[in-house]
């Protein structure tokens, strides 16, 4: 007997839902089978059989106003016999028809949340999943939306899945796209990240682009997005056809990841973006305009960079010089602007050539006819360009301080100390932190929110004379206190500034980590405003697609001379390639106009000795800045169709966006 329970205590456990089924069914016979005995047993001559009272009860059950009709009849039973069937009728009722129908309906409920959660495989192929969740993770869904391709996204994250679908689709509203104008299909599923089972439910063998993205669980975060990176890399370790991108703010993990993927074979690219925000940090505090190119730049909503390989390239073989590669180039094709090569700093020594193009698709458009010399404008420059002096204060800090003051290091190191003036203005628990330099310049303050003290601060400099102030937000607060400090310092610096001629006022940068913030510092009249959370959706978006072009964009955003996080100087075969933006006026020895943007980009390269590359102009006259992409109110690079004609004259107030190794 002790054997039986036991089994069917395993049994019922194991196969619980199998289990109660049988029970409803075989409780419901016997009631039924007993109730037709007491009626055989009461009354013969109405129930000659046992038989003929089950049936009887069985189809009272069913149509119970049978037993109303029946009753009326002479073979309607005794007083007795009406009881029992009244009974059983109720028990079986309830115990059977409800009992069924709960049963069914709870069964339907398993299915729906199998389908949104566990482990119910889904058939999918060349798709984007994303694993984990975070207060980026929507905008990088709604970058998606500006691709070519109709792209299928799958989320697992432990998170509630009706908050995530909520904050994808307010994400996607808040981009400009209505639900008939989507180009991406998401699916959210709620399960562990590192679970084999619910990974392999979604397909990760077969999936285009895994994004692994930093949990944000306070106790054991960095440890699960270290398991998922373990977890996906193995089972993804025969493919070469897989990029795992790692987006993480944890120097720990992006140390340890860069580890896992010295033993796979698969692309993993673990990128440490808090490391790259701060480079883009410091560029755009010494060239503010660079804020409006890079955002273009680091989305899909313009002009992007693109790679292609050499052999795809008619005309180009591996033994030719980059100059010869860019030269070829520019002679064959007319829809993108070729940059660079990866000669410089690709690790996989495969032979690439990167460009900005619109889309992928035009990177391969050949021109009807080859330019020649005939197209080419000679170009006279200024012969030296003298680099600007910059004062910047930087109000605040974050856990990004470090590689910004890296790179204003290496910025004096290049261009020499008397380019840059910094002033830091601080807590002093935050200011210690930072080395001591001749150009840097330490401004302690008691509280980060107090207004009188960042009022004494603005009042103690002539702001006629500072170039750039940087206003930072702390990220290592609460997400609930995001922006709070920028807020509250942008409200009295913005009063100070209105009482200096426009002309005269330094430039304004904000940093904020929420989006929806944005909107209110717009209200301050404040046109540069770096949102953290979206560059750093972007550019996770961007490398979900292309992991090639993370070299390049570290290249890009990376001075000579600059300190990496072991203190080693940042090296390539070659000098690093910015973004610099040059006044026509300080560059051209005389007023330039051209045919047309292949003319212009061509010209200059030739004429600097095939050194710098222009990519888009910022007009002084704002109206001339157009744009049709949505995203943006403006667009600054050239558009890729470069050999129509259009006639660009250049004044001297107007500014070049230049690809090249220095000023």
């Amino acid at each position: 007997m002790d054997r039986f329970k036991r089994w069917i205590s395993t049994k019922a456990y194991k196969r619980i839902k199998l289990f109660i089924f049988v029970f409803i069914v075989l409780f419901n016979i016997l009631a039924i089978f007993v109730g037709g005995l007491l009626l055989h047993l009461a009354s013969p001559e109405s129930f000659k059989t046992v038989a003929a009272g089950m049936w009887q009860i069985f189809t009272d059950i069913l149509d119970p106003g049978f037993l109303s009709s029946h009753a009326q009849t002479s073979a309607g039973g005794t007083t007795f016999t009406k009881s029992v069937e009244v009974v059983v009728i109720l028990v079986c009722m309830v115990t059977f028809t409800g009992a069924i129908i709960g049963y069914i309906s709870n069964m339907i409920t398993s299915i729906i949340e199998n389908s949104v959660g566990g482990p119910k495989r889904m058939y999918l192929k060349d798709h984007i999943l994303i694993l984990n969740w975070n207060n980026r993770a929507a905008g990088i869904i709604s970058e998606y939306l500006y691709t070519e391709l109709c792209e299928d996204v799958v989320v697992l994250t432990t998170n509630d899945r009706n908050e995530v679908i909520k904050e994808i689709e307010d994400s996607i509203f808040e981009s400009g796209y209505g639900k008939n104008q989507r180009h991406v299909n998401f699916v959210v599923k709620q399960g562990e990240p590192f679970s084999y089972s619910e990974l392999d439910a979604i397909c990760v063998k077969q999936a285009r682009t895994i994004i692994v993205l930093s949990d944000k669980n306070p106790e054991d975060g960095e440890l699960r997005t270290l398991k998922t990176v373990m977890m996906v890399s193995q089972m993804n370790s025969h493919r070469n056809n897989c990029s795992i991108v790692v987006e993480t703010d944890s120097q720990n993990i992006y140390e340890l990841v860069g580890r896992i993927k010295e033993n796979n074979s698969n692309e993993i690219i673990p990128a440490y973006l808090n490391k790259l925000l701060g480079k883009l940090l410091a560029q755009t505090a010494l060239q503010p305009k660079l804020n409006i190119v890079f955002a273009e730049l680091f989305s899909h909503g313009g002009n992007e960079f693109y790679h292609i390989p050499f052999e795809r390239l008619e005309g180009i073989r591996s033994d030719m010089s980059e100059e010869e590669i860019i030269n070829e180039y520019f002679k064959r094709y007319n829809r993108a602007i070729p940059l660079t090569t990866s000669r410089s700093f690709d690790s996989d020594n495969s032979e690439k050539l990167f460009l900005l193009s619109g889309k992928k698709s035009h990177v391969l458009n050949c021109r009807e006819k080859e330019l020649n010399d005939g197209n080419i404008k000679h170009i006279e420059f200024k012969e030296e360009y003298v680099v600007p002096k910059k004062i910047i204060v930087l109000l605040g800090s974050n856990s990004k301080m470090k590689y910004i003051i890296n790179s204003f290091k290496a910025y004096i190191s290049n261009y020499g100390e008397d380019k840059l003036t910094v002033y830091l203005v601080d807590v002093e628990a935050h200011l210690k932190n930072i080395p001591d330099h001749p150009c840097f310049n330490k401004i302690c303050i008691s509280d980060r929110y107090d207004v009188l003290e960042i009022r004494r601060v603005i009042n103690s400099f002539d702001l006629r004379e500072i170039d750039t102030i940087v206003i930072l937000s702390d990220d290592m607060v609460s997400s609930a206190e995001y922006d709070s400090g920028a807020l509250i310092s942008l409200i009295d610096i913005n009063r100070e500034i209105d009482k200096i001629e426009k002309s005269e006022r330094p430039e304004i940068i904000v940093e904020i980590l929420n989006p929806k913030n944005h909107e209110i510092v717009q209200q301050y009249n404040i046109d540069n405003v770096i949102v953290s959370n979206k560059y750093i959706s972007s550019m996770v978006a961007q490398l979900g697609d292309d992991s090639s072009i993370y070299e390049l964009i570290y290249d890009i955003l990376t001075f000579d001379n600059e300190l990496d996080d072991f203190e080693q100087v940042y090296s390539s075969n070659k000098e690093s390639k910015e973004l610099y933006i040059k006044r026509c006026g300080d560059y051209f020895k005389e007023r330039q106009c051209f045919d047309s943007i292949a003319q212009l980009v061509y010209s200059i390269y030739i004429s600097s000795g095939k050194t710098q590359i222009p990519i888009g102009v910022i007009y002084a006259d704002s109206s001339k800045n157009k744009g049709s992409v949505e995203m943006f109110e403006r667009t600054y690079t050239f558009p890729d169709d470069i050999d129509t004609e259009r006639k660009i004259e250049l004044c001297d107030d107007d500014c070049l966006i230049i690809f090249a190794s220095d000023f």
